[in-house]
């Protein structure tokens, strides 16, 4: 069996889903914008062009009477500065870190001071034993 396109048929449906999702955008107290304006129409076309082409979506504005929006960027005449930015720092931050190396070694307890001075060649670390399990050779 084979069909026929028909955009007449083809745009009474989709103008009637856009109408039929303005209504629930109505009922649901969304606002858009211009309540009073064609803006949930062209909300609802937003959201159902979204899953056409893009030339049946323009058919469908058009048919809607929707104006196209050509919007521009406001800077699209300007060029960015070619200029570099400084970015050095004016200060010397690594005389502060040695400052603060320093004083953590002296906030030790007395059982941290023990353990720095015992030989841990034969400890593991405690992350080994939550790791995974190391494999057999075979």
């Amino acid at each position: 069996m084979a069909y026929r396109f028909n955009e007449e048929k083809t745009m009474r449906w989709l103008m009637m889903k856009v109408e039929q999702t303005v209504k629930a955008l109505k009922e649901s107290d969304l606002f858009i914008g211009d309540t009073e304006g064609d803006a949930y129409t062209r909300y609802a076309h937003g959201l159902v062009s979204e899953y056409l082409e893009e030339d049946l979506a323009k058919k469908l504005a058009a048919h809607l009477n929707i104006p196209e929006r050509n919007e521009k960027r406001k800077n699209s005449g300007q060029k960015p500065n070619a200029k570099k930015i400084k970015t050095e720092a004016s200060e010397d931050y690594s005389k502060l870190v040695e400052h603060v190396a320093n004083t953590e070694s002296k906030n030790l307890s007395r059982a941290q001071k023990a353990l720095q001075k015992v030989d841990k060649t034969g400890m593991k670390n405690i992350l080994s034993f939550f790791g995974g399990k190391p494999k057999i050779k075979k």
